[in-house]
């Protein structure tokens, strides 16, 4: 098991209405929220961080966020690391919704969308769609390690 697998939470994801059955997990930490799809594919979300939530809820209830713009975080699959992504989508849409529960449970489902005509890739490597948007979802449980 390699560092990065040791901090990964469980979690399940929808892409393009299809579910990702191997997906690897998901990592919430001070600087962004990575979900680690299959093989080299990743979504990194830099609107949203563990800083964001709640202290210690003394009772159970939800927060909702949703942002839009630009470049809110970025889908990207690398075939071969030297090389770089083949493929970069740009998210422009989130909405978050978090269950807080007491003793610092948190049960995340996220929906995010990119438009494929502003998304960069490398043509001789990707053959998906360039036009319409790429679609995901994602659910996942992040507790708290209390100090």
């Amino acid at each position: 098991m390699t560092n990065l697998e040791s901090q990964l939470e469980p979690g399940s994801a929808i892409v393009n209405g299809k579910s990702v059955t191997a997906m690897r997990g998901v990592r919430l930490d001070y600087r962004s929220l990575e979900i680690y799809l299959l093989g080299r594919e990743c979504i990194d979300l830099y609107t949203f961080n563990s800083l964001m939530l709640a202290s210690q809820p003394k009772q159970i209830r939800v927060d909702e966020y949703v942002f839009k713009g630009p470049k809110l975080g970025l889908y990207h699959d690398t075939a071969d690391m030297r090389d770089g992504p083949y493929v970069n989508h740009f998210i422009d849409h989130l909405e978050i919704s978090i269950k807080c529960c007491p003793g610092g449970e948190f049960t995340f489902s996220i929906k995010g969308k990119a438009d494929l005509s502003k998304s960069s890739f490398d043509p001789n490597c990707y053959k998906g769609g360039t036009s319409g948007d790429w679609t995901f979802e994602v659910t996942f449980v992040h507790r708290v390690q209390k100090a």
